[in-house]
C-alpha cells in the first residue's frame, strides 16, 4: 500500500484517526480489506476533509472491486491535496483500475505537469519499460505524452 499519512494535509488535523488509519492498514495486510472499508468509512464521516483517509479509503475500495466509490475518494484526496504525488498516483491506480484508463492518463499528465519530477509517475514508467523492453517506441511515446 502506498503510504499517504505524511504527505497528506488533514492526518495532522485528525489525530483521533491516525490510530484507525493504522488499525485499517494492518487488517488490509491481514487480507480483511473488508474490515478496513467499514472502518474508514466512519472515520471519513468524521474527518471529511482529511484527503489521507480518502486516499486510504479509495486504495482499499479498489482493492474490493467497488471501483466506483474507490474512484470518488480517491478524486476527492486530490481535490483535497493536488500537489500531493501519494494521492494522484492513488487516484491513477483507481481510475486505471476501473478500466478508465484515460482519465487515468489524465491524472499523470495532470500531476507531472505540476511536479515534473515525480518519483511514483517516474517509477511507473520505468516499470512498465521493464515489462516491454521490445516496444521501446511506444513507451517513448507514453513518456513523451505524460510529460508534453
Amino acid at each position: 500500500m502506498v503510504r499517504l499519512v505524511h504527505e497528506c494535509p488533514g492526518y495532522d488535523r485528525a489525530p483521533a484517526g491516525r490510530g484507525t488509519i493504522e488499525q485499517a492498514t494492518s487488517l488490509d495486510e491481514l487480507g480483511q480489506t473488508g474490515r478496513a472499508v467499514q472502518l474508514l468509512t466512519g472515520l471519513v464521516a468524521e474527518f471529511s476533509h482529511a484527503s489521507a483517509i480518502h486516499g486510504y479509503l479509495g486504495h482499499y475500495l479498489s482493492g474490493t472491486g467497488q471501483h466506483d466509490d474507490a474512484v470518488l475518494h480517491s478524486q476527492q484526496a486530490v481535490n483535497l491535496s493536488p500537489r500531493s504525488e501519494k494521492a494522484s498516483h492513488v487516484h491513477f491506480h483507481a481510475l486505471w483500475r476501473a478500466g478508465r484508463w484515460s482519465e487515468a492518463f489524465d491524472e499523470t499528465k495532470r500531476f507531472v505537469r505540476i511536479r515534473p519530477a515525480a518519483a511514483e509517475y517516474r517509477s511507473l514508467i520505468d516499470g512498465w519499460r521493464r515489462k516491454d523492453d521490445d516496444d521501446e517506441a511506444t513507451l517513448d511515446r507514453v513518456t513523451r505524452i505524460l510529460t508534453s
